[in-house]
């Protein structure tokens, strides 16, 4: 799990602006589109497929019919009446609708875990039956008619090991004594499984860096061959012959710096409606990595919120908001355009401001007698007239107060907004004009 870098964590335990959707990274501009439902509640869990088109999304459906509640309402076990599932649904980007591929009955089977063959549109699952006292593989593509390929009995070994790389799983089954027949097959993204036998004592499956050859070790404590068993040590097999060769090392998957986007589930201090101040809330948060400690640049995917991901193609992040699976599209935008974009709507923004304070100290001045307010205390004078003191955030007002005695309202200055590269001065007659920086 990737740790939140410290810049980042400062700036959401200090406080953050749940308006933040864009993110400046070193190359582009990054804009958060409006958020799509991409599965209803109960969502809680996500994937991307390898190219970034598919999301699959494990969700938790009860199904209350009238004959269920009338059941509950007559003193039938809740946990009898209620008819839970687990489902497996995946949200397709291009079409943005979803589907179900999978449902479970949470009362006799438990979804243990799910993912996607890389490079294709299919999953694999492996479930827990309990009304079978067995492990089942299920393959679940994209179409829905999802199978049952597999059923390996409790008292049984079984590990499913999905490749990094290919459109293969490696299903290994063997006896838990370490006698009996062992095999391995291996299942591709349509669906087509081949099998071949395992070596007797051998287990630690997992994939060459590559994802293209199965990495197995023997535990034979003999250093020769012993019937089929191999000689202690790693073995490499190759999935479209089952051949098997040692291999002196295993290379490990070394944990490299993160680069690019990122998504991840944090707890910040926001603004509430409801509260006075900031409340921590769970947030997602998206940023490119490696971040700059000095100017991190982020956006807020989403308030309470969790469980963000971004694909892997960079054009979507998914996350989790109060169990509805929602997708936000990223826009990429030329950063200088952006920027320029940006500071032309903030100084219409401050210009508009500008137009709102002159109108209120207008009005304040026909009140007493065309006497603008003194320096001091000229906030809450002002309010009555404005009645949101964010309007007057950020206004340097610096009329001395008093009457204008004579000068030309159209050029008596009463204070300006800053703005980017200049600022907003508010004159007496109301009008604002723009004034840049020397």
């Amino acid at each position: 799990m990737m740790l939140l870098p410290l810049s980042l964590i400062l700036l959401t335990q200090q406080g953050s602006d749940p308006g933040r959707e864009f993110l400046l990274t070193q190359r582009d501009a990054i804009l958060l589109a409006p958020p799509e439902v991409a599965c209803p509640s109960v969502s809680e869990s996500l994937k991307w497929s390898s190219d970034g088109k598919q999301l699959a999304i494990r969700r938790s459906a009860v199904d209350m019919t009238s004959e269920t509640i009338t059941a509950m309402l007559t003193g039938v076990d809740p946990k009898t009446a209620i008819k839970a599932q687990t489902e497996i649904v995946i949200w397709t980007a291009a079409a943005k609708t979803s589907r179900k591929v999978l449902s479970l009955d949470q009362r006799i089977s438990q979804l243990s875990s799910y993912d996607w063959l890389a490079g294709s549109s299919s999953l694999v699952a492996e479930v827990y039956s309990a009304s079978d006292r067995a492990t089942e593989i299920w393959f679940v593509p994209n179409s829905g008619n999802s199978k049952k390929i597999i059923s390996v009995p409790f008292d049984q070994g079984i590990e499913l090991v999905v490749s990094p790389t290919k459109p293969l799983a490696a299903i290994a089954t063997y006896s838990r004594e370490g006698t009996g027949q062992a095999s391995v097959r291996f299942l591709d993204g349509t669906g087509k499984m081949t099998e071949w036998s395992l070596p007797p004592l051998t287990g630690l499956f997992q994939w060459s860096p590559d994802g293209s050859k199965l990495l197995m070790k023997s535990v034979n404590k003999s250093t020769t061959v012993s019937g089929a068993a191999l000689p202690a040590g790693w073995y490499a097999m190759n999935p479209q012959t089952g051949s098997t060769e040692r291999i002196e090392t295993v290379t490990e998957a070394t944990r490299t710096a993160e680069t690019g986007l990122q998504a991840i589930s944090t707890t910040a201090n926001m603004p509430s409606n409801g509260a006075i101040g900031l409340v921590k809330a769970p947030i997602v948060v998206l940023f490119e990595a490696p971040m700059d400690q000095k100017e991190p640049s982020y956006a807020i995917v989403g308030t309470d919120s969790s469980n963000g991901a971004v694909s892997p193609n960079g054009a979507s992040v998914a996350y989790i908001s109060q169990g509805i699976a929602m997708v936000r599209a990223l826009v990429h935008v030329p950063k200088e355009a952006f920027l320029k974009a940006k500071a032309a709507a903030l100084k219409a923004e401050i210009m508009n401001k500008g137009k709102q304070v002159g109108l209120a100290l207008q009005m304040f001045a026909a009140d007493m007698d065309d006497a603008y307010p003194e320096n001091k205390g000229w906030e809450d004078k002002l309010m009555p007239y404005l009645g949101n003191r964010q309007m007057i955030d950020g206004f340097n007002y610096t009329y001395a107060g008093g009457p204008l005695n004579g000068k030309d309202p159209s050029k008596t200055s009463l204070g300006f907004f800053s703005g980017p590269g200049g600022r907003a001065n508010v004159y007496a007659d109301g009008h604002v004009e723009w004034e840049n920086n020397p």
